[in-house]
């Protein structure tokens, strides 16, 4: 991104680029809905799919940037590095509660069926989506404000999901919102 982007706007893109991840969850969660079964072939053509965009993207950027050049190596292992790496830790592994466990957890305690489940994966991409827009907030807001923000929201949707809290609407319910939204 150093070579191919102005400094500027950098973090906004760097927002964005992270956010594709969450567009291919949303996109994956209704072709694992139509495939049924044959979900793996679609995955595997999803990963074919990115290895061609990563040898693009590869063959695209320019080598020898100033940032590969001027690069110093790791930086000094002090305590600032220290919570860096424990924040990184915890969120990564407090995440993984929904990305591992969430579709077996709203299965198993809310009674959901897989369609419910394929759509928790769809909201969840979606919501990641809307992180697209971090790079702007952490510019406005700056970035410890942004970060508590999103942790929290993080921890909510954790304590949602599988809670009594949580439901799911009847197909009936559904059919009604969509009808009347119309």
């Amino acid at each position: 991104m150093a070579a191919a982007v102005h400094p500027k706007r950098q973090s906004a893109t760097n927002t964005i680029i992270n956010a594709g991840t969450s567009a291919g969850v949303v996109l994956s969660g209704p072709v694992a809905l139509l495939m049924g079964g044959q979900w793996r072939l679609a995955f595997a053509c999803f990963a074919v799919a990115a290895f061609v965009m990563a040898v693009v993207a590869a063959l695209s950027v320019p080598s020898g940037t100033k940032a590969t050049q001027t690069s110093g190596g790791l930086p000094p292992f002090n305590s600032v590095i220290m919570r860096l790496i424990a924040a990184a830790f915890l969120m990564g592994a407090s995440s993984t509660a929904i990305w591992s466990f969430g579709g077996k957890l709203v299965a198993l305690q809310l009674g959901w069926s897989n369609t419910g489940a394929g759509l928790l994966w769809i909201a969840i991409g979606a919501a990641g989506i809307v992180g697209a827009g971090a790079g702007t907030l952490v510019a406005r807001f700056g970035i410890d404000r942004v970060h508590w923000l999103f942790l929290g929201a993080l921890a909510a949707g954790i304590l949602l999901v599988g809670t009594s809290v949580t439901y799911w609407p009847s197909s009936e319910a559904c059919c009604s919102v969509l009808l009347t939204s119309w």
